[in-house]
């Protein structure tokens, strides 16, 4: 009896998120791998990783956590340096989801991310300023004001900083 209760809850659970936790999970640490020195890494490893998280995606995508999969697709893209392919699955992701207003700003923030990458901050700029409008309650939109801040401080420009740290705590009186 214990076999066939065993044998019935194990063939309905596979489905179930941690399945797909357990195969994530295999994957994540080849991305992690491939992100400690992506220079050295032959497009073979990337397109594996990639391929991995794109047939979990295939076959639950249902998933609460397939969200999370395409966010990881694009970093995959990103550290391989295939920037529009990344751009193309971030904004996918805004369109597939747009109920889901935290995953949603996390996908802009990466495209600013990418701006930022290839030196083009007003890029940037504009897609972090749409994120602060659009997604102001979200984790994301809530930490955006500061990342800006910082980000001028790190590049030394005090006046750029002093302004950002304003706009900040106007933004957060607003909320």
């Amino acid at each position: 009896i214990l076999v066939g209760i065993f044998a019935l809850l194990s063939a309905l659970d596979q489905n179930s998120d941690y399945i797909v936790e357990k195969k994530i999970w295999k994957i994540y640490h080849q991305q992690l791998d491939i992100a400690k020195d992506p220079n050295v890494i032959p497009d073979k490893s990337f397109e594996r990783v990639i391929s991995g998280y794109k047939n979990i995606i295939g076959k639950y995508p249902n998933s609460r956590l397939t969200p999370g999969l395409y966010i990881r697709v694009g970093e995959m893209y990103v550290l391989k340096e295939d920037y529009d392919a990344a751009h193309k699955i971030f904004y996918k992701i805004i369109e597939l989801y747009p109920n889901n207003k935290e995953i949603s700003a996390e996908a802009l923030f990466k495209v600013g991310k990418i701006y930022e990458i290839t030196n083009n901050w007003p890029e940037a700029s504009k897609v972090y300023t749409d994120i602060i409008q659009n997604y102001p309650l979200t984790e994301t939109g809530l930490s955006t004001p500061i990342y800006i801040a910082n980000y001028f401080k790190n590049q030394n420009e005090f006046q750029s900083t002093m302004d950002a740290y304003e706009s900040a705590i106007r933004h957060y009186t607003g909320i």
